[in-house]
């Protein structure tokens, strides 16, 4: 249990769209196997949900401004972001350069042998078991028709699921269930030679399975998007890094386009009009202190993303000058400028902790209190009965 809530914990802190996926799974667990779960076995339920509970709270450092500042974020006009170009049945559709037909292929499989194995394992299974059986054959043929476009009203309808992004990433847990009921099928065989052919079987279906709808697909490319090296090019270029991506030197020359795109980087700070000059006396990820010599009024850009709760301050009074100055977003980056009269300025930018961010640091505290706390009081009840 213990390796479970710091897995858990780990979990969220490293992909938050796993991690819900996850969550929404151990949910439907626990909901389908809880009539099943006698008295004796309340009292694990109770430490699972106890340390599920300690792994959020844990990872709230993490996931509570994730969460809570997602107002301040534009992510509904990315096109790249928009569900509905990632169902993996889009097998002729624009946006399929080859992956979703790999994908589809890999999923399609996995849903056939869902429904050999599950046949199979629930002939030879009984009681618990079978419920099992039962429960993995189910989500898997859910998860097979989340990744489609068949599902996407669910997807537009339900809150917080829209977080995952792209269907796809569903077939990771098809696999891993498809593996498990597999798993299931060979603990209720006992016949060695049956096993073995069960695995040769399955081998060989995978193959075929996987090169017929591979090559059924893209043996009609005039349904696919037409890739010239134009089009490649042009695809390069507008991938290329944003000025504020770019490494810290004179010139940056694309490793993929060689002699064909020279782009010069922006100063990490610069006056954008106006007379005068600026220089960067220290920066750090949460703050910066600007030497600024103004002969007119000037404005200065900061090469930083404007986010909520930066604040300008003056280094020797600590006077906020965030609205005096008019601290704003830029176009075309979203990046930091801001006015400042004739004169010499020493200004400090500071990313400020926002009240997501303090009350999620007292939560993960408390929580590690008490986990720490359950640790003890688990070692020496062990102490205890030995």
């Amino acid at each position: 249990m213990i390796g479970y809530c710091l897995s858990y914990t780990t979990l969220i802190l490293s992909h938050l769209p796993t991690a819900l996926i996850t969550s929404i799974i151990i949910g439907a667990y626990c909901l389908f196997f809880f009539p099943l779960h006698k008295k004796e076995n309340i009292t694990f339920l109770s430490k699972f949900v106890f340390l599920s509970l300690i792994s959020i709270g844990l990872a709230s450092i993490y996931l509570l401004p994730a969460i809570g500042m997602l107002d301040y974020m534009n992510l509904e006009g990315l096109e790249y972001f928009d569900i509905h170009n990632f169902f993996i049945d889009d097998l002729y559709g624009e946006h399929n350069d080859g992956v979703l037909t790999t994908l589809f292929a890999f999923a399609f499989s996995n849903l056939v042998i869902t429904f050999l194995l599950f046949f199979s394992a629930n002939i030879k299974s009984n009681g618990s078991n079978k419920r099992l059986v039962f429960f993995v054959f189910t989500l898997n043929v859910f998860l097979f028709f989340m990744m489609t476009s068949y599902s996407a009203f669910i997807w537009d309808n339900t809150p917080l699921i829209s977080s995952i992004q792209f269907p796809w990433r569903l077939l990771v847990f098809s696999e891993f269930f498809t593996i498990l009921l597999f798993g299931l099928y060979l603990t209720n065989e006992k016949d060695s030679q049956t096993k073995k052919q069960a695995l040769m079987g399955i081998f060989i279906y995978c193959t075929i399975m996987y090169a017929l709808v591979y090559v059924a697909t893209f043996n009609k490319p005039h349904h696919l998007k037409e890739i010239t090296n134009n089009i490649q090019i042009t695809q390069l270029e507008n991938k290329l890094p944003n000025p504020e991506h770019i490494p810290k030197n004179d010139f940056y020359t694309p490793p993929s386009l060689p002699n064909l795109i020279v782009i010069e980087p922006r100063k990490a700070v610069s006056v954008v009009s106006g007379e005068g000059s600026v220089k960067l006396e220290q920066h750090d990820p949460r703050m910066a202190i600007l030497q600024i010599s103004a002969e007119s009024a000037a404005k200065i850009e900061f090469r930083q993303f404007m986010f909520h709760n930066w604040q300008l301050k003056d280094t020797q009074t600590q006077e906020y000058l965030t609205e005096e100055y008019d601290l704003r977003a830029a176009a075309p980056y979203g990046q930091m400028q801001f006015n400042v009269p004739p004169g010499e300025h020493r200004i400090l930018i500071v990313l400020e902790k926002t009240l997501y961010e303090k009350v999620a640091e007292l939560i993960s505290l408390l929580s590690l209190s008490l986990f720490l706390i359950w640790l003890v009081l688990i070692s020496r009840i062990k102490k205890i009965y030995k």
